[in-house]
């Protein structure tokens, strides 16, 4: 390659940065157009360099994906060789144009076997989920393909470190992939039952709780001196668990130092279903100190325990108490696979096509009942007239059927109830846990109930629940001093030579949080202080005596969040407005084009993971790995540019719901939204809209508390609608005595 052209782009990319740096003193107004043009020129220069030279070698963490026609021999004696290679030519087209659509690339065709990569060109977290539905949708259309003889195809997918570039002779050259997750990833092909697709514990750690899968014998591959732990893959879960994990990318750490709880909580889970007894094990620890990691242990190995289980899963949020009921309404819809924007009549719909399943076409009623609860107004529904109008009915009929419906559950099998940030959860929803789920009547069925759920310390749980004699509350304190070692060296296995000083500051530092040693060593990834671009990682000491380690997690947090670049801050600024969890239609209300390799970026530096499946509608969504994240992110923004911030994302979270005709659900989040934009009059219009409908659901606490803000909110002039906020209030005051 002419030294003249590398030049150019070396200087087109330098003009870029210079101009990125100064974007907030010249305004996006000025720098974007700029951006733009270099960037096309860059693309211009980088296609001739790619016309002129071999792709350059390059160390990556990527998706495998090995297919392979099952009995492809005896195919060939069947067949003339002209219909073989048609059905070989239809499979690679057909395969090849999911593979392209799910965001892969086809790099061999192997005779009448196929190679691709997922992440080659840009990285992400959901690498190794797309590889997988690409999987299952090549296994549905198959069928699709006419011929007179069945055809199979046997899959196998890892995620590993390979080495791309372009491979071969002056005579034939062409872009491939080595290093021993390749020999792996053909292993698990070969390994595949006809038809089935077996992927790799690597690849499994990124999708749990998305598939449902078979957890296969470990496999022994040529060159791998351990067993490799393999699952069979059977289909995608129709309501995806909604997990967000964390940790170092490229690495695969075990959980340390919390040997004695995992103990406890199997032996809880034993209890619970030898004994058919009503147990609850409640995780409780400072934010970062490993509660989700224990959950979600736990659940993975629940998933491939022996018993028949039903799950039932929640999720309680900071702005919970603004709504009723909610962490009840997202476990029951998270059930009945509700969305949160679909249209109100198809959502009641489905939510009385879920009570038939599990308790017969005579449900109605009983669905009914529990979906006024939980906020389905069921306006066109005659039959239930009278209960609509007593909240206290609607409340008490509510308890009695869930009671019922979770005594059916257990008739058939032991039930499991995963539930998440409990100290956020509403007062009505404590309630309904703790005359439902902690039901003495429930301790006489046939089979038992297993609640694990986790809490910040400052949670403030209810007497009843303290104590019921099936409770366990297990506190997470720091990790030890040997067991934040033993973290520390898990998350540092790939580098090379380590010094024993720089891990005894990083486990000083850390505190015994795993979060925060996580986070310190994806900043010293960040900064290059380990370089992974060889194999082992390596340490690069002169960039380590650049800089301390920052003080403090706060302080680390806003480091990282520092070293990203102008656009990238501004998708996790923008994407906080909304909380931990935001959508890409919300970015762009705010401004924000999330661009795949902005977002990439993001993932593969252990910020945010996108979810499986979105709250909304054809709506991508994310979650911050971690609360703190958020808030520090949320910190970040300058005062002055909140409130217009939070004005647009309440109008387009209005939007969304809106079209549903379900407004009154997400009247006190969309009033939040108001309140802290300082629009004073709307918040008090939603605040009251929404103490209206708490008051209907019989959640009389939130609706006193809703009304309160109201007021608070209302100048003492606008005498007309405190007069009707008043008498909204006193109305509940009555029913509270």
């Amino acid at each position: 390659m002419p030294d003249s052209l590398e030049s150019q782009l070396e200087r087109l990319r330098h003009s870029m940065a210079a101009l990125e740096s100064q974007r907030v003193t010249l305004g996006d107004g000025a720098v974007d157009p700029a951006i733009v043009l270099l960037r096309t020129q860059i693309a211009a220069l980088e296609a001739r360099r790619e016309g002129e030279a071999d792709q350059p070698e390059d160390r990556r963490i990527v998706t495998i994906f090995f297919s392979d026609i099952e009995g492809s021999t005896q195919l060939a004696e069947k067949l003339d060789p002209e219909d073989l290679r048609e059905i070989v030519t239809a499979v690679h087209t057909m395969a090849g144009s999911v593979i392209r659509d799910r965001g892969g690339i086809v790099i061999q065709y192997l005779g009448d076997g196929l190679l691709a990569l997922f992440g080659a060109q840009i990285p992400s977290e959901r690498d190794p989920e797309r590889s997988i539905r690409a999987a299952l949708e090549i296994q549905e259309r198959i069928d699709s393909i006419q011929t007179n003889v069945p055809i199979q195809l046997r899959m196998g997918i890892h995620t590993g470190l390979v080495v791309t570039g372009d491979m071969g002779s002056d005579a034939k050259r062409e872009y491939t992939a080595t290093g021993v997750s390749m020999t792996l990833a053909e292993r698990l092909q070969s390994a595949s039952p006809p038809g089935g697709i077996v992927i790799s514990r690597q690849t499994y750690r990124h999708v749990r709780g998305v598939f449902d899968v078979e957890i296969q014998p470990p496999l022994k591959a040529k060159g791998i001196a351990e067993p490799v732990q393999t699952y069979h893959v059977l289909r995608a879960k129709s309501r995806p668990y909604r997990v967000v994990t964390r940790g170092v990318r490229g690495v695969e750490s075990q959980t340390v130092g919390r040997d004695a709880e995992q103990r406890q909580l199997h032996e809880m889970y034993l209890d619970a279903l030898t004994n058919c007894n009503v147990v609850w094990a409640q995780l409780v620890g400072e934010p970062g100190v490993g509660k989700t990691r224990l959950l979600t242990d736990m659940a993975e190995v629940l998933e491939f325990a022996p018993d028949d289980l039903h799950w039932l899963r929640a999720c309680a949020f900071e702005d919970d108490e603004k709504q009723p009921f909610a962490l009840v309404r997202r476990m029951w819809f998270d059930q009945f696979h509700i969305s949160e924007d679909l249209p109100i009549r198809e959502a009641e719909d489905r939510w009385i096509e879920g009570f038939r399943r599990l308790q017969g076409q005579d449900a109605v009623e009983a669905a009914h009942a529990l979906g006024l609860l939980v906020g389905l107004p069921f306006a066109d529904r005659p039959d239930i007239g009278a209960m609509r109008d007593d909240p206290a009915q609607v409340k008490g009929r509510a308890f009695t059927v869930s009671r019922e419906l979770l005594a059916l559950i257990r008739e058939q099998r032991p039930l499991i109830i995963l539930i998440e940030d409990l100290h956020w959860a509403d007062r009505s929803s404590w309630e309904y846990i703790t005359e439902v789920l902690l039901d003495e009547a429930g301790e006489d069925e046939p089979n038992g109930l297993f609640v694990l759920a986790t809490a910040r310390t400052e949670w403030d749980p209810s007497a009843a629940l303290l104590s019921h004699p099936g409770y366990v509350q297990i506190d997470l304190p720091p990790l030890s001093g040997s067991a934040s070692r033993d973290l520390v060296a898990e998350l540092l296995q790939h580098v090379e030579r380590m010094p024993g000083d720089v891990i005894s500051s990083i486990v000083e530092r850390a505190e015994g949080v795993p979060y925060f040693a996580e986070e310190i060593v994806n900043w010293l990834l960040d900064r290059g202080v380990i370089d992974r671009r060889f194999d082992p990682w390596r340490f690069v000491p002169d960039r380590f005596d650049e800089a301390p380690l920052p003080e403090t997690l706060q302080h680390l947090l806003f480091t990282r969040l520092n070293s990203l670049s102008f656009t990238q801050q501004e998708i996790l600024q923008r994407g906080s407005i909304f909380g931990r969890d935001f959508w890409e239609g919300g970015l762009i209300a705010l401004d924000i084009q999330p661009r795949d390799e902005m977002i990439g970026g993001l993932e593969q530096r252990g910020f945010i993971k996108e979810q499986p499946i979105s709250a909304f509608v054809g709506e991508r969504e994310w979650s911050f790995h971690h609360s703190l994240m958020r808030d520090v992110a949320y910190e970040s923004i300058l005062k002055r540019r909140r409130p217009g911030l939070h004005q647009t994302a309440g109008a387009w979270l209005e939007a969304q719901v809106r079209e549903a005709g379900r407004l009154d659900e997400f009247a006190g989040r969309i009033g939040g939204h108001a309140e802290l934009a300082g629009d004073s009059d709307a918040a008090t219009d939603w605040y009251s809209r929404a103490g209206e409908r708490a008051s209907s659901q019989g959640a009389f606490i939130e609706a006193r508390d809703l009304f309160n803000r109201a007021l608070a909110l209302l100048p003492l002039t606008d005498r007309e609608l405190r007069w009707h906020v008043l008498l909204e209030r006193d109305a509940v005051l009555s029913q509270l005595a």
